[in-house]
């Protein structure tokens, strides 16, 4: 009797645990050249898809009965002017690539994501932002794109020339074409200091508007609520600065297990009484008295330190808000009694400005917003689906 209840519990543990995943995924091909690239598109019967690094989250940039482009190979710099501050780039390539190519004559990034795992194509079709202030959008930087239709024609794509196209490609999720390449507008690899200070949340509109929002000496900004405690904000602020290093490296090594990060990621976000924590811990771990680092370092994080002990039970995801500025305690209230009612699991709420723009035609800041990015934990394999459809919702509703 007990050998059969075994073999039924591993037995429905392991179709739960194949259910976590896509087996039935799209045949790949990665072409060697841009020239491999055009002739398959030209000649294929299949719908398309398009894989950057792989880190969209749910599968949604695959399709059922499609042909997967993955661009791991179109991974070259093909131009660069550092007394221009002009980078040219194809779409496979990483973040991390540009850091370490430019970081020898101070360079750095512009606008990118926090992590630098991803690549600049799919970074480019969701116009990412991320914690510079002016610009903020990705699309503020890139001078002219290279797109290929899909017809197999090829077309440069810029503000003078084909401008529709740069506008409908960038944040347009691949349903234009195919970003071949990117000509990238760079900055100066400035020496930063990291601030930390809490303020309430009644005050934090009034605060920002009037310490951060226009002070030209910031060059990153977020900041962020713990959920445990939605009546305060605290702001992380990197300011430019002519003080000494306290971390001399230029760029943060990339390790495949942050265990430091895991520690702290199971004991302060996923166990419920160690929740108020959350700040203490994190501040003796991460956040040194008086940092003091080049931009190119504190923005070359990898996505690994996210990664989760396991994901068998549960896994992670990303959801964003975009809300007006003047919204913003009202969507902070909402968001609190949502997740009550939903028992929503949210570990982390890290709140960016995004500056008004309008320029591509799937623009998700027409005004100055701040861009709520909520990390949640969720039951898998379809139990906590299921629940997280209605919350999600509600939280729709509410933006």
């Amino acid at each position: 009797m007990k050998n059969k209840f075994l073999f039924l519990f591993f037995s429905l543990m392991f179709v739960a645990y194949i259910s976590c995943f896509n087996f039935f995924s799209s045949p790949s091909f990665a072409p060697k050249t841009t020239e491999d690239l055009i002739d398959f598109v030209k000649n294929t019967k299949y719908p398309i898809s398009i894989k950057g690094a792989g880190y969209s989250q749910g599968n949604q940039t695959s399709g059922k009965h499609c042909k997967q482009i993955d661009l791991k190979f179109l991974d070259k710099i093909t131009f660069f002017d550092p007394a221009e501050k002009l980078i040219t780039v194809q779409a496979g390539v990483l973040w991390s690539t540009v850091q370490e190519y430019i970081d020898p004559y101070n360079l750095s990034v512009l606008v990118m994501q926090s992590y630098n795992d991803f690549s600049i194509g799919g970074s480019l079709s969701v116009n990412v932002h991320g914690r510079n202030m002016y610009p903020s959008q990705l699309i503020e930087t890139v001078e002219s794109i290279t797109l290929l239709l899909a017809d197999g024609s090829v077309k440069k794509a810029s503000r003078e020339e084909n401008y529709e196209l740069f506008r409908s490609a960038i944040g347009g999720y691949g349903l234009m074409g195919i970003i071949l390449d990117a000509s990238l507008r760079l900055v100066e690899n400035t020496k930063i200091k990291l601030n930390v200070t809490k303020i309430s949340t009644k005050n934090y509109k009034q605060f920002f508007e009037k310490e951060i929002k226009n002070n030209k000496n910031i060059s990153l900004y977020n900041a962020k609520i713990y959920p445990h405690d939605f009546s305060s904000i605290i702001n992380f602020t990197w300011y430019k600065t002519d003080e000494k290093l306290i971390i001399s490296d230029r760029l943060q090594k990339i390790k495949p297990l942050y265990i430091k990060n895991i520690i702290a990621d199971t004991a302060t976000r996923r166990i419920s009484f160690l929740h108020s924590l959350r700040f203490s811990i994190e501040s003796n771990f991460y956040y040194k008295k008086n940092m003091v680092v080049y931009r190119n370092y504190e923005m070359s994080h990898s996505v690994n330190e996210l990664k989760p002990f396991n994901r068998f039970f549960t896994t992670s995801v990303l959801q964003e808000y975009f809300i007006p500025i003047d919204n913003f305690e009202k969507f902070v209230v909402a968001l609190e009694r949502i997740k009550k009612i939903y028992k929503i699991n949210i570990m982390n709420i890290s709140i960016r400005f995004v500056a008004a723009n309008n320029e591509s035609l799937l623009a998700y800041a027409p005004q100055d917003c701040f861009a709520f990015v909520l990390y949640i934990d969720i039951l898998r394999p379809i139990f906590g689906s299921k629940k997280a459809e209605r919350w999600t919702r509600k939280l729709i509703d509410a933006a």
